[in-house]
C-alpha cells in the first residue's frame, strides 16, 4: 500500500493540476493532502498551520469574532468586468454575473485558516497508507476518525474526504431556513439541531463495532404548521450492508414513524423545493447514485472566512437581497480547489443528472456544487460559507446558500445562535424513543 501511494503521489506531480509533490505527507503536503506552499504568484500563501487559538475578543459560547476584521476588499468582480477573472470563476459564478447584472463577488486576501486538532493530523496521515475503499466504494475499511484519503486517487475518494472530515464531536445549533421569491417575500422555518459524530473521538476506528458515521437530530419550532416535527437520522458508514435509517415525529399523529425517504433527490420539508435532502451540508449520504471522476486542482474564487454572517444575530433585511445575498456581508477568496464530477449512473434516478462539486484542499469542506438538469443546463448551485470554529478546531459552514437559476428564487440556512460543540450527547439520545418522549413534553 505504501508503494501505491508513493507511486501515486508521483503521478499526480506529473499531471498537468498544481503539484502534491513528496513521496510523503510530511515532505511538501500538509497532514491533510493539501500543498504546503503557497502558489507562484503569491495571491495563495503557504499554510502556516491555521488558526490554533481563538481571539482575545471570543468568549466560549458566544458569536465568532472576526481575526481577519481589518482586512479589505482586494477588488470587486462585478457584471462589468468578470471576464477577466473567468479561469478562476466556477459556471455557476460566471452565471450569476450574466443574469444578475448587480452581482458582486469581493475579493480579500487569501487566509488559509483551516484547522484540525492533532490528534486528526495524525489519524489522516496514517490514513494514507491504511485506508481503503471496499464493496465498490459504499465501505471503507483500514482508517479512522477523519478524511481517509488525503491523496486520493479519484472521485469517490475525494468525496469520502468530504463525508468523513473532521467537525468536531457532538454539535448543536439554532437555524433558520429562509427561501426568497423576489422581490421580498420570505418564507422562514427555524429548527434546532443535535448532531453526534461518534466516529471523531480521538480513540475511534471505521473498523470498531460502531457503524454508524452521524446521528442528526432537528426539531421544527416555525412555522406553526410544521412546529413539533422532529426528524432523526442515522446515517451509516457501511453503506454497503445497511441504508441509512430515518424517523419522523408528527406532532398531529404524536406517533413515530420510519421515513426512508429522508435521502437521495426527495426535497427536504423547510426548503420549500430548493434543496434536495442529499444536498445538506453541500453533499451528504450514499455516493452509490453516482460515478465519481478527479479532475484534478484548480484554483478559484470560494466563499471563505464569511465571519460577518456568523458574528452576531443576522437581520434578514439587511442581509438578504431579493436575488442573492448582499456583498458587504459576503467574503470571497482564492483557494486551491480539488474539483469532481459527479455523473448518474444508467441504471439509478435522481434529478440531477450530473453535479461538479469543488473541495477544499485544506479541509475537505465542499465549497462550491453545481446541478445540472436532464438537458444538461446549469439548474441550481449551492455555496458553503465557512468559518474556522476555532474552540474545535474545524472548518464548518456557518451558512449554505442555494441558488436556482430557473426559478430565479433561493434558500439560505444559517445559524442564528451561536453553534455549540461542547453538548454531552449520548447515543440515547438519538434513539427513536428518545424523539417520541421529547415530542410530548
Amino acid at each position: 500500500m505504501q508503494k501505491f501511494v508513493t507511486l501515486l503521489i508521483a503521478a499526480i506531480f506529473l499531471s498537468p493540476f498544481p503539484a502534491l509533490a513528496g513521496d510523503a505527507l510530511s515532505d511538501s503536503l500538509t497532514s491533510v493532502g493539501a500543498e504546503q506552499a503557497g502558489n507562484n504568484s503569491g495571491t495563495i500563501p503557504a499554510w502556516s498551520q491555521g488558526i490554533t487559538t481563538p481571539p482575545a475578543s471570543y468568549k466560549t459560547g458566544g458569536f465568532h469574532p472576526d481575526p481577519f476584521a481589518d482586512d479589505k476588499p482586494l477588488f470587486t468582480i462585478t457584471s462589468e468586468n468578470w471576464t477577466q477573472y473567468k479561469d478562476k470563476l466556477s459556471d455557476a459564478h460566471q452565471l450569476m454575473f450574466q443574469k444578475y447584472p448587480d452581482y458582486q463577488i469581493p475579493v480579500y486576501p487569501t487566509r488559509r485558516s483551516a484547522s484540525y486538532p492533532d490528534f486528526v493530523y495524525k489519524a489522516i496521515a496514517q490514513n494514507a497508507t491504511t485506508a481503503q475503499l471496499t464493496h465498490d466504494g459504499n465501505t471503507i475499511i483500514g482508517g479512522r476518525i477523519a478524511s481517509p484519503f488525503p491523496v486520493p486517487a479519484n472521485g469517490l475518494e475525494a468525496i469520502w474526504n468530504h463525508l468523513l472530515r473532521y467537525r468536531g464531536q457532538t454539535l448543536e445549533r439554532l437555524e433558520e431556513a429562509v427561501a426568497i421569491t423576489p422581490p421580498n417575500h420570505f418564507i422562514v422555518t427555524t429548527a434546532h439541531s443535535s448532531i453526534l459524530f461518534p466516529l471523531s473521538f480521538p480513540q475511534s476506528s471505521f473498523d470498531s463495532s460502531e457503524k454508524t458515521l452521524v446521528y442528526f437530530k432537528q426539531k421544527i419550532s416555525t412555522p406553526p404548521r410544521s412546529a413539533g416535527t422532529l426528524l432523526l437520522v442515522h446515517e451509516m458508514l457501511d453503506k454497503f450492508k445497511e441504508n441509512r435509517q430515518s424517523w419522523l415525529y408528527n406532532p398531529g399523529q404524536r406517533r413515530v414513524n420510519r421515513a426512508p425517504f429522508i435521502a437521495y433527490d426527495t426535497y427536504a420539508q423547510s426548503s420549500e423545493g430548493l434543496r434536495t435532502y442529499d444536498q445538506f451540508d453541500m453533499f451528504n449520504g450514499a455516493p452509490d447514485y453516482y460515478e465519481w471522476t478527479l479532475e484534478g486542482k484548480k484554483e478559484l474564487y470560494v466563499p471563505y472566512n464569511t465571519y460577518q454572517l456568523a458574528n452576531k444575530k443576522l437581520d434578514r433585511k439587511d442581509i438578504l437581497g431579493p436575488s442573492f445575498l448582499n456583498p458587504d456581508y459576503t467574503r470571497y477568496e482564492l483557494h486551491r480547489v480539488w474539483k469532481v464530477t459527479a455523473k448518474l449512473k444508467e441504471n439509478k434516478h435522481h434529478i440531477y443528472p450530473r453535479r461538479v462539486f469543488y473541495l477544499d484542499e485544506d479541509s475537505w469542506q465542499i465549497l462550491v456544487s453545481e446541478e445540472y438538469d436532464g438537458r444538461q443546463d446549469l439548474w441550481r448551485f449551492s455555496e458553503a460559507h465557512v468559518i474556522n470554529y476555532y474552540e474545535v478546531p474545524a472548518i464548518i459552514p456557518t451558512a449554505e446558500v442555494r441558488y436556482d437559476f430557473k426559478s430565479n428564487r433561493y434558500l439560505v440556512e444559517w445559524q442564528i445562535e451561536p453553534t455549540k460543540f461542547s453538548t454531552k450527547l449520548t447515543v440515547d439520545d438519538f434513539a427513536p424513543a428518545a424523539i417520541r418522549r421529547e415530542g410530548i413534553r
